[in-house]
């Protein structure tokens, strides 16, 4: 049979399965926090992009909802879509002031939440008969990158391709024009 260890919990004897009885306590004491993080260098492209953010902040959105015609163009948060997790959204043709969450405007209509996160765009579905304009401020101003479709995202891939700052256009776009080309 199975031992008790004696009171005092000395002996190595075995514990069997059965228990008298057991009260479980609240714990009366303040958790502790976790440590603070260690301190980041700050980005100088990172603090480039918010100043822009603030100074777009005050563009309105209009409230008429954007018509979707023609054909889409796709926009991704990665260069390879189909393998990796990341957004997906979609713009028909317009001038789009300001891409970010919540609100994709042109200056005659709204598209509300389009999908694409701003400064988080690396690549592009641009159908045949299309092309796009990236810029990497709001308003179509900064620096401009135009695409011409047919092209896919593995073609469109903004990590591979630099403004004339040297800096690279992924993640940087921040308004974006969707055109009809001949």
């Amino acid at each position: 049979g199975s031992r008790r260890p004696p009171p005092g919990g000395g002996g190595g004897g075995v514990w069997n399965d059965q228990v008298g009885s057991l009260k479980v306590l609240p714990f009366k004491g303040k958790p502790r926090a976790p440590p603070p993080p260690p301190p980041q260098e700050p980005d100088p492209q990172q603090a480039f992009f918010d100043a822009a953010e603030q100074e777009s902040a005050h563009i309105p959105s209009p409230k008429k909802a954007c018509p979707a015609a023609g054909e889409p163009v796709l926009f991704f948060q990665h260069c390879d879509p189909g393998n990796k997790r990341g957004w997906e959204a979609e713009l028909h043709e317009g001038a789009y002031r300001k891409v970010t969450v919540g609100s994709c405007a042109t200056t005659e209509c709204s598209v509300g939440d389009c999908g694409i996160r701003g400064k988080d765009m690396s690549s592009m579905d641009i159908p045949e008969g299309y092309k796009v304009t990236i810029f990497s401020r709001p308003d179509f101003q900064g620096e401009s990158l135009t695409i011409q479709g047919p092209k896919n995202p593995q073609q469109t891939c903004l990590a591979r391709m630099r403004m004339t700052s040297g800096r690279e256009w992924n993640d940087a776009a921040q308004s974006v024009k969707v055109e009809k080309h001949e």
